[in-house]
């Protein structure tokens, strides 16, 4: 691995732990802990991409990403409605 990569890697870790601290710090609004969990997915998937793994086009992991999202809140949905009787 050549020094540029292994620096991009690098910064890419302190990026990945300085978001981690942020999300874990007890973030209040919903959009603020929304925008910090993608970008924490878009920094690990370009670790991914830098490693010379498989990684997914931006495209295709904010798709993943929207699908995800909207199932969670599907499930959301069911666990916050009427309480059903036995």
């Amino acid at each position: 691995m050549d020094a540029q990569i292994h620096r991009q890697l690098a910064s890419l870790e302190v990026a990945e732990m300085a978001l981690r601290q942020n999300l874990h710090g007890h973030v209040q609004d919903a959009t603020t802990r929304a925008h910090l969990e993608r970008a924490l997915a878009h920094v690990r998937e370009a670790s991914l991409s830098e490693e010379g793994a498989n990684a997914r086009s931006v495209n295709q992991l904010v798709r993943e990403l929207t699908g995800m999202e909207r199932f969670l809140e599907s499930l959301q949905i069911q666990t916050d409605g009427p309480l059903r009787r036995s």
